[in-house]
């Protein structure tokens, strides 16, 4: 722990050096590392992950057709340890008090106009969908049932897939048919509303095939029939069918850039500041960063750009990592994060009161301007 300066308490003293008045002030405890702390959030802020070596998130990137990790910082925001050191509390002479009570900032909207969002940079992991007969015991006997007759899996791809296949077909044996394979795999794509045949698979196969998007169905039909079914095999079979293809995966430290719900940043906002005399609350002020359309919630938090993390040059093999951002954010006043409705609610215990007052922002700029997004109206 590094120590920090911070100012403890305000004394005045008569020409005589006697005490007048004394004002106390309290922070919220906690020990803070060095200033060039490995471990930081996305946005700089103290998270408590000392065990950090690098300012480079563990994140999962696409390199040529594989998937690849980089770096091993947890850059994740943590609200306990952002607010160490901030301060909690002042007492005045008279015994009152004045309490703060901190929130990380939301956001559910970036404003990033100028530099291009790597979406799929750090969102794909190799994804398997497994299709396997199944073998159970009689509950009775405890013999082995042979697998079933027929099985199916509905399956939809989002976008054009590069899947690969990888398909076992056991086969069995008979004294007059020699080999045969146990199971016939036919897999169904939906064209205008029907089902039609898109591959099949009647024997073992390694091969990589394009799924275009849409909907699908994986069926097997198995073509023995054992000597207990009344045929002429020994065994039912089996069949197992592997299908491996790049997919999206959230990556929980990459900030999102097309949020659907409340995204946390770092730093802190006021959640409430509480007037107490004698330790009894006299005035809570609450403040409130969302609005409600239509039922839900929604953070009027903007993000001031998006954290360029990794660069993807057009040579073969190069990209570029970062443990800072790239950039500096555009910011207002000095923060990362921009609000279009406040609301502050005022709660008088002494006089049973209660005041509302909400603040609204445009975060629009005059036709002329150039493309910096600026808070031009408040009301």
């Amino acid at each position: 722990a590094i120590p920090r300066l911070k100012l403890n308490g305000i004394s005045e003293y008569d020409k005589n050096n006697q005490l007048i008045s004394k004002h106390n002030f309290e922070y919220f405890p906690g020990e803070l590392p060095s200033r060039l702390s490995f471990a930081q959030d996305f946005f700089g802020y103290y998270n408590g992950h000392t065990e950090n070596t690098e300012l480079i998130p563990n994140i999962n990137f696409k390199y040529a057709n594989s998937v690849k990790t980089a770096g091993t910082a947890n850059r994740a925001v943590r609200e306990d340890y952002s607010k160490i050191g901030m301060l909690k509390k002042i007492t005045y002479p008279t015994g009152g008090s004045t309490e703060f009570e901190y929130e990380n900032h939301t956001y559910q909207a970036i404003n990033d106009i100028n530099e291009v969002v790597i979406g799929n940079l750090f969102s794909m992991e190799t994804k398997y969908v497994a299709f396997a007969s199944e073998q159970a015991a009689d509950p009775n006997t405890g013999e082995q049932l042979p697998p079933e007759m027929n099985y199916e899996m509905n399956w939809e791809f989002e976008e054009d897939t590069s899947v690969d296949l990888n398909t076992q077909i056991e086969q069995v044996f008979d004294e007059n048919h020699g080999a045969n394979n146990s199971y016939n795999i036919i897999i169904y794509r939906k064209v205008n509303g029907n089902w039609q045949i898109f591959t099949l698979m009647s024997h073992t196969i390694d091969k990589t095939v394009m799924f275009p998007k849409g909907e699908y169905l994986l069926t097997a039909h198995r073509d023995v029939l054992t000597v207990n079914e009344g045929g002429m095999f020994d065994s039912a079979g089996g069949f197992t069918l592997m299908m491996s293809f790049l997919g999206p995966v959230k990556n929980n430290q990459q900030p999102n850039t097309n949020p659907e719900s409340i995204q946390n940043a770092g730093g802190l906002r006021i959640k409430s500041i509480v007037q107490k005399e004698n330790n009894a609350e006299l005035l809570r002020t609450e403040y409130s960063y969302d609005e409600t359309v239509g039922g839900k919630v929604y953070s009027t938090g903007i993000l001031h750009g998006y954290p360029l993390l990794v660069t993807e040059n057009f040579y073969e093999g190069i990209n570029k990592f970062y443990g800072v951002i790239d950039y500096p954010f555009r910011n207002s006043s000095g923060t990362n994060i921009i609000y279009g409705q406040v609301t502050e609610t005022a709660v008088d215990q002494v006089n049973n009161k209660k005041i509302k007052k909400e603040y609204f922002f445009e975060n629009n700029a005059p036709i002329e301007a150039t493309d910096m997004a600026t808070i031009e109206h408040r009301t």
